[in-house]
């Protein structure tokens, strides 16, 4: 890309300020934001939010770090935690607050959002699903565990809403669609 996804203007801030506001505006408490590479800039990025910024040294190792280094230093007594990246501008807030009233309601371990038949990201994982989820190594994240365990699905219709931002195509494209 040539530049951090994180840091990418869209819609007057970064993508890293606009998913994190977004997931403090549905209800996510605490957010743990893991930074790796270019962690000076997006933290000052994501200055001023009430969240908790978590340096990740071996990020080159891949995401199963960044899981880790998350997992690491949420606090004691959470029940459960979402994972979301910083390259999805699109997921709604609804999509969001649904996904924990799924959680709320029935307790379920895994609960991740299906689109067309297939799984997508943010998805939420109960406690109980930490010490596999830190045992992952490389570049695997969280839907390693998909294969082994039940998941709860949100069926969700508007698959634009799960897309990621890329490649430089990505981010012109974004800058050409209003939202």
């Amino acid at each position: 890309m040539g530049t951090p996804k994180q840091l990418i203007l869209w819609q007057g801030q970064t993508l890293v300020r606009s998913v994190t506001e977004k997931l403090l505006k549905a209800g996510i408490y605490p957010i743990i934001a893991v930074v790796g590479a270019d962690r000076k800039a997006i933290k000052n990025a994501l200055a001023g939010l009430d969240i908790i910024v978590v340096k990740n040294p071996n990020w080159e190792e891949g995401i199963s770090t960044s899981i880790r280094a998350g997992i690491a230093a949420l606090p004691e007594n959470t029940r459960a935690a979402i994972f979301s990246t910083s390259d999805q501008p699109f997921i709604p807030e609804s999509l969001i607050r649904r996904l924990l009233a799924n959680y709320i309601r029935t307790g379920a371990g895994i609960i991740c959002p299906e689109c067309k038949g297939e799984l997508r990201n943010p998805v939420v994982f109960d406690k109980r699903y930490f010490v596999e989820l830190n045992q992952l190594k490389g570049d695997k994240g969280g839907k390693a565990l998909f294969k082994d365990h039940e998941i709860n699905r949100i069926q969700w219709e508007n698959e634009e809403d799960f897309r990621d931002i890329d490649t430089p195509a990505d981010v012109q494209e974004i800058y050409g669609r209003s939202c």
